[in-house]
């Protein structure tokens, strides 16, 4: 076995930039399972110490636009590529089975449209403030505060109107303009965090906490910042 010691451990860098790597493998696939499942293997074995260039760039794409820059080096008589990162055969082992286990089809099939569950976590965040989890509640109060929920979040506050129109509630004007006002609030924050400048700010505070940043990592979307890439 390998010994694994000092500078050649599996830092949290190391492990963020492979997560990372991951990500942008099945959102550069989507719907493209074969290409997928080829590009998660080739994280593995690009950032791997296999001494043999041939066999740690195998799965890695073979054209000019390709983020492996062994291989665009290689078609294009140039010599840009460096190991950036270079994992200990021992740790290729270990990671070996986990990067299997991400790779199954029946996993990828999960993942082939390359979207997140951010709309799921923000509905059922809206459900726990409806009833939260530290609040015994029935059945029946369950299900209306996950309705309540659906309505508002696919509607807004307003789409509860109909409801209460419905019960023979009368909606006054202090409750209308406040509901109104609260939609307002909840698009306007809605499009400054998605704003590029906003998404920025969240990925340079994302690496404060990892205690890095890392420019050439945190660029998706461009050739710079692609699954394996360095």
């Amino acid at each position: 076995m390998e010994k694994v010691y000092g500078k050649d451990k599996i830092t949290d860098k190391t492990i963020t930039s492979l997560q990372n790597h991951y990500g942008m493998a099945i959102r550069q696939n989507i719907r493209n399972l074969y290409e997928m499942k080829k590009s998660i293997i080739a994280i593995l074995h690009h950032s791997s110490a296999i001494e043999d260039n041939d066999e740690r760039h195998k799965y890695c794409p073979r054209t000019n636009t390709s983020w492996c820059k062994w291989w665009l080096d290689k078609l294009n008589s140039t010599s840009t590529y460096k190991k950036n990162l270079n994992l200990p055969l021992a740790i290729k082992d270990k990671l070996k089975p986990i990067f299997l286990d991400l790779s199954s089809d029946d996993l990828l099939k999960k993942c082939l449209h390359g979207q997140t569950q951010n709309v799921n976590e923000c509905l059922n965040s809206l459900i726990w403030k409806k009833c939260p989890k530290d609040v015994f509640v029935g059945r029946k109060v369950l299900e209306l505060g996950v309705c309540s929920a659906v309505i508002q979040f696919n509607e807004g506050s307003c789409g509860l109107f109909d409801v209460y129109k419905k019960l023979g509630l009368v909606v006054g004007k202090q409750t209308a303009d406040g509901c109104r006002r609260k939609d307002k609030d909840r698009l306007a924050q809605s499009i400054v965090q998605s704003s590029e400048k906003a998404q920025k700010r969240r990925k340079k505070l994302r690496s404060l906490r990892k205690g890095y940043i890392d420019n050439e990592e945190e660029r998706e979307g461009c050739n710079a910042y692609c699954s394996g890439f360095y």
